[in-house]
């Protein structure tokens, strides 16, 4: 990989840390929380995904390329990392007081479906597999499609854990959003409801 390329993934990295670092304090309370034990594992699995993708790792045989060097996957992978960071940014934006690191209900938690969630309904994990997709072809080596694989595992189950919890507290309005809007990939079209009804996704947005 270029040492441009490389650069420009790193400051966009940079930035999601900083980002999501100086916002962290201004979240509510918690009022549930999965276990500290599968936090640690989806958080875990998540960061080893970004050290398996990174631009300058250097891993033995994981090394080894399964893309070309060309600068054309230099530039699909930076693209696809600036996307990742700009989408995860604005859903944390959008979340605002709601967002946290780990599996949780906050106290006076709101379901949000502006913004980013009204495309998917985990934008930021979406994000998070979306920035280490580019850098995987970005580097073209064994590790970071490793750690991609990492990556959507992880956000997979850690998605599906947060989506119990927010069933448990929203109920049917919850079973309504996740038929009209997709999990980690837009949905083209909305699951028709139980009830026999179906709101187009977006309709009657409710913020947390």
């Amino acid at each position: 990989m270029s040492s441009v390329s490389s650069e420009i993934i790193v400051a966009c990295l940079l930035v999601l840390g900083g980002y999501f670092i100086l916002t962290a304090r201004a979240v509510k309370s918690t009022k549930r929380s999965d276990s500290r034990i599968w936090n640690l594992v989806h958080n875990g699995l998540m960061l080893l995904g970004y050290v398996l993708a990174y631009p300058t790792i250097q891993l033995g045989p994981l090394s080894a390329r399964l893309l070309p060097e060309s600068p054309v996957f230099e530039i699909i992978g930076v693209v696809l990392v600036v996307a990742g960071v700009a989408f995860a940014i604005w859903a944390r934006r959008i979340l605002g007081a709601d967002w946290s690191g780990t599996v949780t209900i906050k106290t006076g938690h709101r379901l949000v479906r502006s913004g980013p969630y009204a495309i998917v309904r985990n934008p930021i994990y979406t994000g998070d597999i979306v920035i280490v997709l580019g850098m995987a072809v970005a580097l073209g080596a064994i590790s970071g499609f490793l750690g991609l694989a990492l990556m959507v595992a992880a956000v997979w189950h850690k998605g599906r854990t947060e989506e119990r919890f927010l069933l448990a507290e929203f109920g049917d309005e919850y079973a309504d959003y996740q038929r009209e809007v997709g999990f980690l990939l837009p949905r083209l079209l909305p699951r028709v409801s139980s009830r026999g009804s179906v709101r187009e996704a977006g309709q009657d947005e409710r913020s947390r």
